[in-house]
């Protein structure tokens, strides 16, 4: 995602833009201190990416105190950075970067200490819980029970979905938490609309890394369409209507996804969703 759409979708002009990434350049010095002080702080250990400011996403939905962001901030960026080094860690499907598996154990505790610090909310920490439980399964399943070879139904795919991105859905219940508001409806279309955005924006990876998860024997939806279309026993190649009909159905989710938030259509997280809506239709008019 380029720099300008980012700053698009987060309604921040330079000025606040530079603000965060300070924040963010911040947190990772002071992590640096205190967990790898013989590294030095000049030694990046994490990058930035669009989930390093996923509370702004909610701020306006969930009303987010603004003397809270900072923080939230913080946390949201270590919380999605350990799933990010857990992944990589799936993929090699051992453990060949021994530093980041350190780096992921500290990481890990501190942004789960402190969402069970802010969150008091017995149901929010069962189901937060939950999610935990739900993103190692769904890891576990897709690393090791699933290959190129698994075909699955519409349903299934959602299920899988939802259970791969469940682990931002604990981010989300953090920011309801920290918001003091009653908002238990709107924190509900939130989750509906996130699992729907999380099948659209799966499918979008998967058609981009189809030819790759075949050579490395994994599961994509693009493939598990292409056997349910031609057999299993075909050759995968490029197909241009398959394509398109997986584009279409992103949308579709995409579409699903902007319908539970519609009142809020002028924040960050409606923003997000037509950024991928828009994606998938300027792929479709290069099909034809």
């Amino acid at each position: 995602m380029l720099k300008s759409d980012l700053q698009i979708i987060l309604d921040a002009d330079l000025k606040k833009y530079n603000r965060l990434i300070s924040v963010i350049n911040h947190c990772n010095t002071e992590f640096t201190k205190n967990y790898f002080p013989f590294l030095g702080s000049e030694e990046p250990l994490t990058s930035i990416s669009l989930y390093s400011f996923y509370p702004l996403l909610f701020d306006t939905i969930l009303e987010i105190p603004k003397n809270t962001i900072d923080l939230l901030t913080k946390i949201s960026h270590f919380h999605f950075f350990t799933l990010f080094l857990l992944d990589k860690i799936y993929d090699k499907q051992q453990i060949q970067d021994a530093f980041s598996l350190l780096a992921l154990m500290d990481m890990h505790y501190e942004s789960k200490s402190q969402i069970n610090q802010f969150v008091q909310d017995n149901e929010k920490r069962t189901l937060i819980k939950h999610f935990y439980q739900e993103t190692k399964h769904g890891l576990y399943k897709e690393k090791y029970n699933y290959d190129k070879h698994t075909q699955m139904s519409l349903s299934e795919i959602e299920s899988y979905c939802f259970s791969k991105y469940s682990y931002a859905k604990i981010a989300i219940l953090l920011y309801a938490e920290v918001s003091k508001k009653d908002n238990r409806d709107t924190l509900q279309k939130l989750l509906v609309s996130h699992d729907y955005f999380a099948v659209g924006r799966q499918i979008l990876d998967d058609l981009d890394d189809f030819d790759e998860d075949y050579q490395n024997n994994s599961f994509n939806i693009y493939r598990s369409f292409f056997m349910a279309h031609y057999g299993a026993e075909r050759r995968q190649v490029a197909s241009k209507e398959l394509k398109y009909d997986l584009l279409e159905l992103a949308k579709e989710y995409f579409k699903k996804a902007l319908v539970e938030t519609q009142k809020y259509s002028n924040t960050g997280w409606n923003r997000y969703i037509l950024f991928y809506l828009k994606e998938a239709e300027k792929l479709i008019v290069l099909l034809k």
